[in-house]
């Protein structure tokens, strides 16, 4: 797959990743939450994650070994995130709530439910994949990929700028 067309899952995915999590925090909250540490509507995890998806799916192997690999790897990635948050005074996430859990970043349940993603991905997206970038394509929102791409990284930029200055921690 072209760089081109893997910033388009990254971004397409990290905003609809976004938006899901707004969405199950709405009944509980009974407010808008905006998720993560960009200011943006976007969360590069899901964009990461799908990433991950598309090469493990490009695999020469079974697909419950990718299925067992996307589980692992994507726990781990979760479990490297929480915890490097969690090192410099900052929770993005609790799971103390779950059984099976490690410091409340990562989960067997939540674990389960990104092989449930992994899946959803692979029937909704990966296997149509062609018609999806030609749609992108038709529409010239390949522009709207690269914009929001630019933005998320000013975005990050601006985030680990406050990090270095201390504001972030205590945000």
């Amino acid at each position: 797959m072209s760089l081109e067309n893997l910033i388009i899952f990254f971004v397409f995915a990290s905003i609809f990743g976004w938006i899901f999590e707004v969405i199950i925090r709405y009944p509980r909250l009974k407010r808008l939450e905006n998720r993560g540490v960009l200011l943006g509507s976007y969360l590069p995890f899901y964009g990461f994650g799908a990433l991950l998806a598309i090469f493990i799916l490009s695999l020469d192997i079974g697909f419950l070994i990718k299925m067992i690999l996307f589980l692992f790897s994507v726990t781990f990635l979760e479990l490297m995130t929480g915890v490097f948050f969690l090192n410099r005074g900052r929770r993005l996430w609790d799971y103390s709530d779950n059984i099976l859990n490690y410091r409340g970043v990562v989960s067997l349940k939540v674990s389960f439910f990104w092989l449930l993603c992994f899946l959803l991905f692979y029937h909704v997206i990966y296997l149509n994949s062609v018609e999806i970038l030609s749609f992108v394509y038709a529409y010239n929102l390949i522009y709207l990929a690269y914009f929001v791409l630019v933005v998320m990284f000013v975005d990050w930029l601006v985030v680990i700028n406050k990090f270095l200055s201390r504001d972030y921690v205590n945000r």
